[in-house]
Protein backbone atom coordinates (compact mmCIF):
# COMPACT_ATOMS: atom_id res chain seq x y z
CA UNK A 1 0.00 0.00 0.00
CA UNK A 2 1.33 3.49 -0.83
CA UNK A 3 0.85 6.73 0.78
CA UNK A 4 1.15 9.67 -1.54
CA UNK A 5 -1.58 12.40 -0.18
CA UNK A 6 -1.17 14.69 2.85
CA UNK A 7 -3.79 16.04 4.32
CA UNK A 8 -3.90 19.66 5.70
CA UNK A 9 -4.31 20.13 9.78
CA UNK A 10 -7.95 21.40 9.09
CA UNK A 11 -8.69 17.42 7.32
CA UNK A 12 -6.96 15.74 10.69
CA UNK A 13 -9.66 17.71 12.94
CA UNK A 14 -12.32 16.88 10.10
CA UNK A 15 -11.27 13.41 10.40
CA UNK A 16 -11.37 12.94 14.17
CA UNK A 17 -14.87 14.49 14.32
CA UNK A 18 -16.18 11.82 11.80
CA UNK A 19 -14.57 9.51 13.36
CA UNK A 20 -16.18 10.08 16.81
CA UNK A 21 -19.69 10.81 15.33
CA UNK A 22 -18.80 7.57 13.82
CA UNK A 23 -18.17 5.56 17.19
CA UNK A 24 -21.16 7.33 19.19
CA UNK A 25 -23.53 5.32 17.53
CA UNK A 26 -21.88 1.83 18.28
CA UNK A 27 -23.85 1.08 21.15
CA UNK A 28 -26.91 1.56 19.20
CA UNK A 29 -28.59 -1.06 17.58
CA UNK A 30 -27.03 -1.77 13.85
CA UNK A 31 -29.14 -2.13 11.09
CA UNK A 32 -29.23 -5.39 8.97
CA UNK A 33 -29.36 -3.19 5.73
CA UNK A 34 -26.48 -3.69 3.99
CA UNK A 35 -25.18 -0.05 4.01
CA UNK A 36 -26.86 2.99 3.06
CA UNK A 37 -27.03 3.80 -1.10
CA UNK A 38 -28.65 6.97 -1.81
CA UNK A 39 -30.87 7.03 -5.07
CA UNK A 40 -29.50 7.31 -8.17
CA UNK A 41 -31.47 7.41 -11.76
CA UNK A 42 -29.14 4.17 -12.99
CA UNK A 43 -29.47 1.79 -10.36
CA UNK A 44 -31.99 -0.28 -12.13
CA UNK A 45 -30.19 0.09 -15.23
CA UNK A 46 -26.80 -0.89 -13.35
CA UNK A 47 -28.42 -3.68 -11.99
CA UNK A 48 -30.37 -5.13 -15.14
CA UNK A 49 -27.65 -5.14 -17.01
CA UNK A 50 -24.23 -6.08 -14.42
CA UNK A 51 -23.69 -9.40 -15.35
CA UNK A 52 -22.56 -8.25 -19.08
CA UNK A 53 -21.29 -5.07 -18.15
CA UNK A 54 -17.36 -4.03 -18.59
CA UNK A 55 -16.43 -2.65 -15.31
CA UNK A 56 -13.11 -1.03 -14.32
CA UNK A 57 -12.02 -1.25 -10.90
CA UNK A 58 -9.43 1.04 -9.50
CA UNK A 59 -6.77 1.33 -6.61
CA UNK A 60 -8.85 1.53 -3.26
CA UNK A 61 -8.19 4.66 -1.61
CA UNK A 62 -6.96 4.31 1.96
CA UNK A 63 -7.70 7.57 3.99
CA UNK A 64 -5.73 8.42 7.22
CA UNK A 65 -5.78 11.75 9.07
CA UNK A 66 -2.35 12.36 7.33
CA UNK A 67 -2.49 10.57 4.15
CA UNK A 68 -4.38 9.23 1.40
CA UNK A 69 -3.11 5.88 -0.04
CA UNK A 70 -3.64 3.09 -2.36
CA UNK A 71 -3.77 -0.56 -2.17
CA UNK A 72 -3.30 -2.81 -4.90
CA UNK A 73 -4.25 -5.51 -3.58
CA UNK A 74 -7.43 -4.36 -2.52
CA UNK A 75 -8.05 -3.61 -6.22
CA UNK A 76 -6.88 -7.38 -7.47
CA UNK A 77 -9.72 -8.76 -4.74
CA UNK A 78 -12.33 -6.46 -6.31
CA UNK A 79 -11.15 -8.15 -10.04
CA UNK A 80 -11.77 -11.39 -9.02
CA UNK A 81 -14.78 -11.29 -6.80
CA UNK A 82 -16.56 -9.28 -9.66
CA UNK A 83 -15.52 -11.78 -12.36
CA UNK A 84 -16.11 -14.65 -10.18
CA UNK A 85 -19.70 -13.97 -9.00
CA UNK A 86 -21.08 -13.12 -12.49
CA UNK A 87 -21.30 -9.43 -11.83
CA UNK A 88 -19.72 -8.33 -14.89
CA UNK A 89 -16.34 -8.33 -16.59
CA UNK A 90 -13.94 -6.47 -14.57
CA UNK A 91 -10.37 -4.57 -15.12
CA UNK A 92 -7.79 -2.85 -13.21
CA UNK A 93 -7.27 0.36 -14.39
CA UNK A 94 -4.59 2.35 -12.89
CA UNK A 95 -5.19 6.00 -11.90
CA UNK A 96 -5.04 6.90 -8.36
CA UNK A 97 -7.28 9.59 -7.67
CA UNK A 98 -6.13 12.71 -6.46
CA UNK A 99 -8.65 13.13 -3.31
CA UNK A 100 -7.62 16.56 -1.71
CA UNK A 101 -8.30 17.48 1.37
CA UNK A 102 -11.13 16.51 3.68
CA UNK A 103 -13.74 19.40 3.77
CA UNK A 104 -16.84 17.48 4.93
CA UNK A 105 -18.39 17.76 8.01
CA UNK A 106 -19.92 14.10 8.65
CA UNK A 107 -19.38 11.19 6.89
CA UNK A 108 -22.44 11.48 4.32
CA UNK A 109 -21.01 14.94 3.26
CA UNK A 110 -17.50 13.23 2.78
CA UNK A 111 -19.00 10.18 0.78
CA UNK A 112 -20.57 12.83 -2.13
CA UNK A 113 -17.70 15.12 -1.50
CA UNK A 114 -15.01 12.08 -2.47
CA UNK A 115 -17.81 10.91 -5.45
CA UNK A 116 -17.54 14.64 -7.09
CA UNK A 117 -13.85 14.31 -6.89
CA UNK A 118 -13.62 11.09 -7.94
CA UNK A 119 -15.87 11.76 -11.28
CA UNK A 120 -14.21 15.12 -11.69
CA UNK A 121 -10.86 12.85 -12.34
CA UNK A 122 -12.17 10.00 -14.69
CA UNK A 123 -11.99 11.90 -18.02
CA UNK A 124 -8.36 10.97 -17.31
CA UNK A 125 -9.28 7.19 -18.00
CA UNK A 126 -9.50 6.85 -21.63
CA UNK A 127 -10.63 2.87 -22.14
CA UNK A 128 -14.37 2.60 -23.67
CA UNK A 129 -16.36 0.90 -19.99
CA UNK A 130 -19.77 0.84 -18.99
CA UNK A 131 -18.98 1.46 -15.29
CA UNK A 132 -16.22 1.97 -13.19
CA UNK A 133 -16.08 1.01 -9.37
CA UNK A 134 -13.41 2.27 -6.45
CA UNK A 135 -13.50 1.55 -2.68
CA UNK A 136 -12.38 3.78 -0.03
CA UNK A 137 -11.56 3.03 3.61
CA UNK A 138 -11.79 5.10 6.64
CA UNK A 139 -9.02 5.04 9.26
CA UNK A 140 -9.42 7.35 12.23
CA UNK A 141 -6.17 8.67 13.84
CA UNK A 142 -4.26 5.22 16.10
CA UNK A 143 -5.41 4.88 19.61
CA UNK A 144 -4.60 3.17 22.75
CA UNK A 145 -2.61 0.79 20.25
CA UNK A 146 -5.15 0.21 18.04
CA UNK A 147 -6.15 1.49 14.67
CA UNK A 148 -9.70 0.63 13.06
CA UNK A 149 -12.00 1.58 10.02
CA UNK A 150 -14.45 3.60 10.58
CA UNK A 151 -16.38 4.12 6.87
CA UNK A 152 -16.35 2.57 3.82
CA UNK A 153 -17.03 3.75 0.67
CA UNK A 154 -18.14 1.99 -2.17
CA UNK A 155 -18.54 3.78 -5.90
CA UNK A 156 -20.18 2.25 -8.67
CA UNK A 157 -19.99 5.32 -11.78
CA UNK A 158 -20.76 5.97 -15.19
CA UNK A 159 -18.10 6.62 -17.25
CA UNK A 160 -18.58 10.02 -16.66
CA UNK A 161 -19.02 10.07 -12.97
CA UNK A 162 -22.74 10.02 -12.53
CA UNK A 163 -23.79 7.53 -9.10
CA UNK A 164 -24.65 4.22 -10.38
CA UNK A 165 -24.87 2.16 -7.58
CA UNK A 166 -22.41 3.53 -5.06
CA UNK A 167 -23.12 2.87 -1.03
CA UNK A 168 -21.54 3.65 2.31
CA UNK A 169 -21.12 1.59 5.63
CA UNK A 170 -20.17 2.64 8.80
CA UNK A 171 -21.16 1.26 12.70
CA UNK A 172 -24.63 1.67 11.94
CA UNK A 173 -24.85 -1.16 9.65
CA UNK A 174 -24.32 -5.35 11.20
CA UNK A 175 -22.44 -6.07 8.88
CA UNK A 176 -19.42 -3.51 8.83
CA UNK A 177 -19.97 -3.91 13.09
CA UNK A 178 -19.50 -7.82 12.62
CA UNK A 179 -16.36 -7.91 10.81
CA UNK A 180 -14.79 -5.65 13.50
CA UNK A 181 -12.35 -4.25 11.79
CA UNK A 182 -9.77 -3.58 14.65
CA UNK A 183 -6.31 -4.41 14.78
CA UNK A 184 -3.23 -3.95 17.09
CA UNK A 185 -0.99 -4.27 14.85
CA UNK A 186 -0.26 -0.86 13.97
CA UNK A 187 2.03 -1.18 11.16
CA UNK A 188 1.24 -0.28 7.41
CA UNK A 189 0.94 -3.91 6.74
CA UNK A 190 -1.42 -4.07 9.43
CA UNK A 191 -3.65 -1.74 7.59
CA UNK A 192 -3.30 -3.02 4.33
CA UNK A 193 -4.89 -6.37 5.76
CA UNK A 194 -7.52 -4.17 7.63
CA UNK A 195 -8.06 -2.73 3.86
CA UNK A 196 -8.66 -6.19 2.99
CA UNK A 197 -10.71 -7.20 5.33
CA UNK A 198 -12.80 -4.01 4.74
CA UNK A 199 -12.84 -4.88 0.97
CA UNK A 200 -14.46 -8.14 1.38
CA UNK A 201 -17.05 -6.69 3.91
CA UNK A 202 -17.72 -3.93 0.91
CA UNK A 203 -18.19 -6.54 -1.81
CA UNK A 204 -20.20 -8.89 0.83
CA UNK A 205 -22.72 -5.42 1.18
CA UNK A 206 -22.42 -5.06 -3.04
CA UNK A 207 -23.79 -8.83 -3.87
CA UNK A 208 -26.16 -8.19 -0.86
CA UNK A 209 -27.33 -4.95 -2.66
CA UNK A 210 -27.97 -6.15 -6.18
CA UNK A 211 -29.57 -8.91 -5.26
CA UNK A 212 -32.36 -6.70 -2.69
CA UNK A 213 -32.37 -4.53 -5.71
CA UNK A 214 -33.18 -7.19 -8.54
CA UNK A 215 -35.92 -8.50 -5.78
CA UNK A 216 -37.64 -5.43 -5.31
CA UNK A 217 -37.72 -4.90 -8.97
CA UNK A 218 -39.48 -7.56 -9.74
CA UNK A 219 -41.91 -7.19 -7.04
CA UNK A 220 -42.27 -3.54 -7.87
CA UNK A 221 -42.94 -4.87 -11.88
CA UNK A 222 -45.89 -7.02 -10.85
CA UNK A 223 -47.61 -3.81 -8.57
CA UNK A 224 -47.14 -1.51 -11.57
CA UNK A 225 -48.41 1.93 -11.04
CA UNK A 226 -51.99 1.98 -11.36
CA UNK A 227 -53.18 4.58 -13.52
CA UNK A 228 -55.27 6.89 -11.11
CA UNK A 229 -58.37 8.19 -12.51
CA UNK A 230 -60.23 12.12 -12.45
CA UNK A 231 -61.91 12.38 -9.15
CA UNK A 232 -61.55 11.54 -5.66
CA UNK A 233 -58.76 10.21 -4.12
CA UNK A 234 -59.70 9.42 -0.83
CA UNK A 235 -63.59 10.19 0.47
CA UNK A 236 -63.02 8.95 4.11
CA UNK A 237 -66.76 7.31 4.02
CA UNK A 238 -65.30 3.70 5.02
CA UNK A 239 -62.57 2.98 7.57
CA UNK A 240 -59.28 3.70 7.16
CA UNK A 241 -56.77 1.31 6.16
CA UNK A 242 -53.43 0.57 8.37
CA UNK A 243 -50.73 -1.46 8.28
CA UNK A 244 -46.95 -2.66 7.66
CA UNK A 245 -45.20 -3.95 4.22
CA UNK A 246 -42.80 -6.82 4.60
CA UNK A 247 -40.22 -4.16 5.77
CA UNK A 248 -41.95 -2.92 8.93
CA UNK A 249 -42.71 0.31 6.74
CA UNK A 250 -46.36 1.49 7.37
CA UNK A 251 -49.05 1.56 5.12
CA UNK A 252 -52.15 2.59 4.99
CA UNK A 253 -53.00 5.46 6.89
CA UNK A 254 -51.01 6.82 9.93
CA UNK A 255 -50.18 9.87 11.85
CA UNK A 256 -46.16 11.17 12.60
CA UNK A 257 -45.23 14.24 15.01
CA UNK A 258 -42.29 15.19 17.07
CA UNK A 259 -41.94 14.17 20.86
CA UNK A 260 -43.54 16.94 22.12
CA UNK A 261 -46.70 16.77 20.13
CA UNK A 262 -49.78 15.02 20.49
CA UNK A 263 -52.26 13.60 17.34
CA UNK A 264 -54.73 10.99 16.52
CA UNK A 265 -57.05 10.50 13.04
CA UNK A 266 -60.79 8.61 12.14
CA UNK A 267 -63.43 8.95 10.18
CA UNK A 268 -66.99 10.69 11.19
CA UNK A 269 -70.10 11.77 10.21
CA UNK A 270 -70.66 14.13 12.72
CA UNK A 271 -68.78 17.34 11.67
CA UNK A 272 -69.77 20.67 10.71
CA UNK A 273 -71.84 21.03 7.87
CA UNK A 274 -70.52 20.51 4.37
CA UNK A 275 -72.25 22.68 1.31
CA UNK A 276 -74.14 19.86 -0.89
CA UNK A 277 -73.16 16.92 0.80
CA UNK A 278 -74.77 13.58 0.49
CA UNK A 279 -76.78 12.06 3.58
CA UNK A 280 -74.21 10.15 5.95
CA UNK A 281 -71.18 11.80 4.39
CA UNK A 282 -67.77 10.81 6.11
CA UNK A 283 -65.28 13.38 6.49
CA UNK A 284 -61.65 12.95 8.16
CA UNK A 285 -61.65 14.03 11.69
CA UNK A 286 -57.65 15.08 12.81
CA UNK A 287 -57.25 15.94 16.49
CA UNK A 288 -53.87 17.93 17.46
CA UNK A 289 -51.88 19.38 19.82
CA UNK A 290 -48.92 20.59 17.89
CA UNK A 291 -45.75 22.21 19.68
CA UNK A 292 -43.61 21.75 16.40
CA UNK A 293 -45.21 19.44 13.85
CA UNK A 294 -47.48 16.81 13.28
CA UNK A 295 -49.82 15.12 10.71
CA UNK A 296 -50.61 11.98 8.85
CA UNK A 297 -49.64 9.98 5.42
CA UNK A 298 -51.72 8.05 3.82
CA UNK A 299 -48.75 5.66 2.25
CA UNK A 300 -51.20 3.44 -0.93
CA UNK A 301 -51.42 0.18 -0.26
CA UNK A 302 -52.30 -3.00 -1.57
CA UNK A 303 -55.59 -4.87 -1.89
CA UNK A 304 -54.35 -7.10 1.34
CA UNK A 305 -52.25 -4.27 3.42
CA UNK A 306 -48.92 -6.57 2.78
CA UNK A 307 -47.06 -4.04 0.77
CA UNK A 308 -46.99 -0.19 -0.90
CA UNK A 309 -48.95 0.63 -4.70
CA UNK A 310 -48.11 3.34 -6.35
CA UNK A 311 -50.50 5.41 -8.61
CA UNK A 312 -49.97 6.70 -12.36
CA UNK A 313 -50.81 10.99 -11.26
CA UNK A 314 -49.76 11.63 -15.25
CA UNK A 315 -52.43 13.95 -17.06
CA UNK A 316 -53.20 15.67 -13.98
CA UNK A 317 -52.37 19.55 -13.26
CA UNK A 318 -53.79 19.41 -9.62
CA UNK A 319 -54.76 18.36 -6.12
CA UNK A 320 -58.32 19.24 -4.58
CA UNK A 321 -59.95 18.81 -0.81
CA UNK A 322 -62.24 20.28 1.79
CA UNK A 323 -60.96 21.48 4.86
CA UNK A 324 -62.70 22.88 7.28
CA UNK A 325 -60.08 26.20 8.88
CA UNK A 326 -60.12 27.81 12.07
CA UNK A 327 -59.26 31.00 11.06
CA UNK A 328 -55.82 30.46 13.39
CA UNK A 329 -52.99 31.17 11.31
CA UNK A 330 -51.48 27.98 11.74
CA UNK A 331 -48.88 27.07 9.68
CA UNK A 332 -50.41 23.98 7.02
CA UNK A 333 -48.61 21.76 5.04
CA UNK A 334 -49.76 19.24 2.26
CA UNK A 335 -47.03 16.63 0.66
CA UNK A 336 -46.50 14.31 -2.60
CA UNK A 337 -45.08 11.35 -2.12
CA UNK A 338 -43.80 10.70 -5.39
CA UNK A 339 -41.43 7.93 -6.72
CA UNK A 340 -39.31 5.76 -4.76
CA UNK A 341 -35.75 4.26 -5.38
CA UNK A 342 -35.37 1.06 -7.69
CA UNK A 343 -35.96 -1.84 -5.10
CA UNK A 344 -36.08 0.08 -1.72
CA UNK A 345 -36.77 -1.81 0.99
CA UNK A 346 -37.79 1.41 3.08
CA UNK A 347 -39.72 5.15 2.90
CA UNK A 348 -37.32 6.99 0.81
CA UNK A 349 -40.15 8.31 -1.69
CA UNK A 350 -39.23 12.17 -2.79
CA UNK A 351 -41.25 14.50 -1.01
CA UNK A 352 -43.11 17.81 -2.61
CA UNK A 353 -44.32 20.63 -0.38
CA UNK A 354 -47.13 23.02 -0.76
CA UNK A 355 -47.15 25.42 2.41
CA UNK A 356 -50.28 27.66 2.98
CA UNK A 357 -51.91 29.22 6.72
CA UNK A 358 -54.79 28.23 8.24
CA UNK A 359 -56.27 32.05 7.69
CA UNK A 360 -60.21 30.73 6.76
CA UNK A 361 -63.22 30.10 8.98
CA UNK A 362 -65.53 27.25 7.71
CA UNK A 363 -65.51 24.95 4.74
CA UNK A 364 -62.61 25.47 1.70
CA UNK A 365 -61.82 24.11 -1.39
CA UNK A 366 -58.03 23.79 -1.52
CA UNK A 367 -56.85 23.69 -4.67
CA UNK A 368 -52.98 23.00 -5.45
CA UNK A 369 -51.21 22.52 -8.83
CA UNK A 370 -47.99 20.33 -8.73
CA UNK A 371 -46.50 23.68 -10.65
CA UNK A 372 -46.31 25.08 -6.75
CA UNK A 373 -45.34 22.43 -4.95
CA UNK A 374 -41.23 22.44 -4.38
CA UNK A 375 -39.10 19.53 -3.47
CA UNK A 376 -39.02 19.07 0.09
CA UNK A 377 -35.61 17.24 1.73
CA UNK A 378 -36.04 14.89 4.77
CA UNK A 379 -33.04 13.22 4.79
CA UNK A 380 -34.11 9.67 3.89
CA UNK A 381 -32.27 9.20 0.39
CA UNK A 382 -35.02 10.07 -2.08
CA UNK A 383 -34.78 9.89 -5.71
CA UNK A 384 -33.69 13.87 -6.67
CA UNK A 385 -35.66 12.97 -10.38
CA UNK A 386 -38.41 15.85 -9.93
CA UNK A 387 -42.22 15.69 -9.19
CA UNK A 388 -42.69 13.25 -12.26
CA UNK A 389 -45.88 11.80 -10.99
CA UNK A 390 -45.91 8.55 -12.77
CA UNK A 391 -45.33 6.34 -9.54
CA UNK A 392 -47.24 8.36 -6.62
CA UNK A 393 -46.55 6.29 -3.65
CA UNK A 394 -49.01 8.76 -1.42
CA UNK A 395 -49.82 12.27 0.25
CA UNK A 396 -49.81 13.63 3.50
CA UNK A 397 -50.83 16.65 5.84
CA UNK A 398 -49.57 18.27 8.80
CA UNK A 399 -49.38 21.90 10.75
CA UNK A 400 -47.02 23.23 12.43
CA UNK A 401 -47.34 24.93 16.05
CA UNK A 402 -51.48 25.18 17.19
CA UNK A 403 -50.94 26.51 20.36
CA UNK A 404 -53.05 23.92 22.02
CA UNK A 405 -55.55 21.58 20.97
CA UNK A 406 -56.97 21.86 17.62
CA UNK A 407 -59.40 19.58 15.37
CA UNK A 408 -59.67 19.79 11.59
CA UNK A 409 -61.83 17.93 9.21
CA UNK A 410 -61.08 16.94 5.83
CA UNK A 411 -62.83 15.24 2.74
CA UNK A 412 -62.42 14.65 -0.58
CA UNK A 413 -58.85 14.29 -1.31
CA UNK A 414 -59.10 14.35 -5.23
CA UNK A 415 -56.92 14.84 -8.43
CA UNK A 416 -58.35 16.93 -11.46
CA UNK A 417 -56.84 18.65 -14.63
CA UNK A 418 -56.01 22.08 -14.23
CA UNK A 419 -58.54 23.30 -16.44
CA UNK A 420 -60.91 21.14 -15.29
CA UNK A 421 -64.43 22.61 -13.58
CA UNK A 422 -64.26 22.57 -9.67
CA UNK A 423 -66.57 20.47 -8.16
CA UNK A 424 -68.84 20.97 -5.20
CA UNK A 425 -68.65 18.16 -2.79
CA UNK A 426 -71.28 15.77 -4.42
CA UNK A 427 -72.73 19.38 -5.66
CA UNK A 428 -72.66 22.95 -5.31
CA UNK A 429 -70.39 25.40 -6.73
CA UNK A 430 -67.23 27.00 -4.91
CA UNK A 431 -68.29 30.38 -3.24
CA UNK A 432 -65.38 32.64 -4.07
CA UNK A 433 -64.62 35.66 -2.52
CA UNK A 434 -65.63 39.13 -4.47
CA UNK A 435 -61.59 40.06 -5.46
CA UNK A 436 -61.49 36.30 -7.13
CA UNK A 437 -64.67 36.63 -9.13
CA UNK A 438 -64.12 38.38 -12.76
CA UNK A 439 -65.19 42.04 -12.31
CA UNK A 440 -65.65 41.11 -9.23
CA UNK A 441 -69.05 39.76 -9.34
CA UNK A 442 -70.66 42.39 -10.42
CA UNK A 443 -71.43 42.35 -6.85
CA UNK A 444 -71.96 45.90 -4.35
CA UNK A 445 -68.81 46.83 -2.70
CA UNK A 446 -68.41 47.63 0.85
CA UNK A 447 -67.25 51.65 1.93
CA UNK A 448 -63.72 50.16 2.76
CA UNK A 449 -62.97 48.23 -0.23
CA UNK A 450 -64.56 51.07 -2.20
CA UNK A 451 -61.86 53.37 0.00
CA UNK A 452 -59.35 50.64 -0.54
CA UNK A 453 -60.18 51.35 -4.46
CA UNK A 454 -59.81 54.83 -4.87
CA UNK A 455 -56.35 54.66 -3.12
CA UNK A 456 -55.05 52.09 -5.68
CA UNK A 457 -56.24 54.21 -8.66
CA UNK A 458 -54.21 57.19 -7.25
CA UNK A 459 -51.54 55.16 -6.40
CA UNK A 460 -50.82 53.72 -9.86
CA UNK A 461 -51.91 57.06 -11.60
CA UNK A 462 -48.83 58.66 -9.74
CA UNK A 463 -46.48 61.00 -11.92
CA UNK A 464 -48.92 61.73 -14.91
CA UNK A 465 -49.35 58.27 -15.76
CA UNK A 466 -52.78 57.23 -17.51
CA UNK A 467 -54.92 54.59 -15.92
CA UNK A 468 -54.91 53.23 -19.45
CA UNK A 469 -50.78 52.71 -19.12
CA UNK A 470 -51.07 51.55 -15.40
CA UNK A 471 -53.79 48.81 -16.41
CA UNK A 472 -51.48 47.63 -18.92
CA UNK A 473 -48.54 47.44 -16.20
CA UNK A 474 -50.98 45.75 -14.11
CA UNK A 475 -52.50 43.16 -16.41
CA UNK A 476 -48.80 42.51 -17.58
CA UNK A 477 -47.57 41.80 -13.85
CA UNK A 478 -51.21 39.42 -13.62
CA UNK A 479 -50.16 37.34 -16.22
CA UNK A 480 -46.88 36.64 -14.94
CA UNK A 481 -48.17 35.39 -11.69
CA UNK A 482 -51.07 33.19 -13.53
CA UNK A 483 -48.19 31.68 -15.96
CA UNK A 484 -46.33 30.79 -12.32
CA UNK A 485 -49.15 29.17 -11.16
CA UNK A 486 -50.87 31.05 -8.56
CA UNK A 487 -54.29 31.42 -9.78
CA UNK A 488 -55.91 32.73 -7.03
CA UNK A 489 -53.47 35.67 -6.61
CA UNK A 490 -53.80 36.44 -10.85
CA UNK A 491 -57.28 36.83 -10.73
CA UNK A 492 -57.09 39.34 -8.32
CA UNK A 493 -54.30 41.22 -9.92
CA UNK A 494 -56.95 41.12 -13.43
CA UNK A 495 -59.56 42.66 -11.13
CA UNK A 496 -57.18 45.60 -10.32
CA UNK A 497 -56.21 45.70 -13.67
CA UNK A 498 -59.69 45.86 -14.77
CA UNK A 499 -60.87 48.64 -12.31
CA UNK A 500 -58.10 50.82 -13.87
CA UNK A 501 -59.31 50.24 -17.33
CA UNK A 502 -62.31 48.27 -17.42
CA UNK A 503 -61.64 47.97 -21.67
CA UNK A 504 -58.01 46.79 -21.37
CA UNK A 505 -57.88 43.28 -23.50
CA UNK A 506 -55.15 41.82 -21.17
CA UNK A 507 -57.70 41.83 -18.77
CA UNK A 508 -60.52 40.59 -20.17
CA UNK A 509 -58.59 37.73 -21.75
CA UNK A 510 -57.42 37.01 -17.78
CA UNK A 511 -60.99 36.82 -16.98
CA UNK A 512 -61.55 33.85 -19.84
CA UNK A 513 -58.49 32.22 -18.88
CA UNK A 514 -59.58 32.15 -15.44
CA UNK A 515 -63.19 30.79 -16.53
CA UNK A 516 -62.07 28.29 -18.75
CA UNK A 517 -59.38 26.73 -15.34
CA UNK A 518 -62.75 26.80 -13.42
CA UNK A 519 -65.14 24.90 -16.10
CA UNK A 520 -67.19 28.12 -16.60
CA UNK A 521 -66.95 27.49 -20.35
CA UNK A 522 -70.23 30.43 -21.53
CA UNK A 523 -68.53 33.11 -19.23
CA UNK A 524 -65.55 32.44 -20.50
CA UNK A 525 -66.82 33.16 -24.46
CA UNK A 526 -68.14 36.14 -22.83
CA UNK A 527 -64.68 37.32 -21.54
CA UNK A 528 -63.16 36.43 -24.72
CA UNK A 529 -65.30 37.59 -27.17
CA UNK A 530 -65.05 41.17 -24.75
CA UNK A 531 -61.12 41.22 -25.13
CA UNK A 532 -61.66 40.42 -28.90
CA UNK A 533 -63.28 43.47 -29.55
CA UNK A 534 -61.38 45.56 -27.32
CA UNK A 535 -57.38 44.50 -28.33
CA UNK A 536 -55.46 44.48 -31.08
CA UNK A 537 -56.18 41.47 -33.31
CA UNK A 538 -53.91 38.19 -31.45
CA UNK A 539 -53.54 34.85 -33.30
CA UNK A 540 -53.55 33.25 -29.88
CA UNK A 541 -56.46 34.59 -28.28
CA UNK A 542 -58.32 34.39 -31.54
CA UNK A 543 -58.14 30.68 -31.08
CA UNK A 544 -58.53 30.49 -27.90
CA UNK A 545 -61.56 31.79 -27.93
CA UNK A 546 -62.30 28.95 -30.80
CA UNK A 547 -61.62 26.72 -28.70
CA UNK A 548 -64.22 27.75 -26.14
CA UNK A 549 -66.91 28.22 -28.73
CA UNK A 550 -66.53 24.64 -30.01
CA UNK A 551 -66.50 23.54 -26.16
CA UNK A 552 -69.86 25.55 -25.52
CA UNK A 553 -71.97 24.15 -28.46
CA UNK A 554 -72.14 20.39 -27.19
CA UNK A 555 -73.14 21.72 -23.89
CA UNK A 556 -76.13 23.41 -25.69
CA UNK A 557 -77.12 20.48 -27.21
CA UNK A 558 -77.40 18.18 -23.62
CA UNK A 559 -74.06 16.14 -24.97
CA UNK A 560 -71.66 17.56 -22.80
CA UNK A 561 -70.37 15.76 -19.79
CA UNK A 562 -67.73 15.76 -17.15
CA UNK A 563 -67.01 19.64 -16.82
CA UNK A 564 -69.99 20.02 -14.58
Amino acid sequence: MRATHSLTSAGLVLLLCLCAAGRAHEQAEALTEPGYRPGSSLSAVFVNEVATAEIAVFPTIVRTPNTSGYSIASRQRIVEFLNKNGLGTARAADIEFDMGAVEARSQYEMFLESMETIGEQLSEYKRQVDYVMVLEVLFPPARSGTTEVFGIHCFVLAPDGTNAFSFLLNSHHKVFVDARLRTSDMTAKGRERLAIKSTEVALTALKEQIEQASSSMAEAMDAAATRAIAGVVDGFDSPLPSGMDVNGIPIGFFTFRDGSSEVSISTTTEHPPLPGEAVGNGVLRLDLNVAGWAGFLHNFENEDLTGWSAQDWRGFGEIRFWLYGRNSGTGLFVDILDNRNPGSKADDAERYVFVFDDDFSGWRLITIPFTRMVRKEIGNGAPLDGLGLSEVHGWAFGTLNTDGQATYYIDDFALASASSAVPGPGAGAVNYQINELPMYGGREKTASQKQADETYIQTMTRDGRSREDAANEAAKVAWNIYYGGDKSTAIKRFNQAWLLDPDNPLALWGFAATCMDRGQIEDAVRFYRMALENGPEDPRLQYEYEVATRLLEPDRSGERSGLE
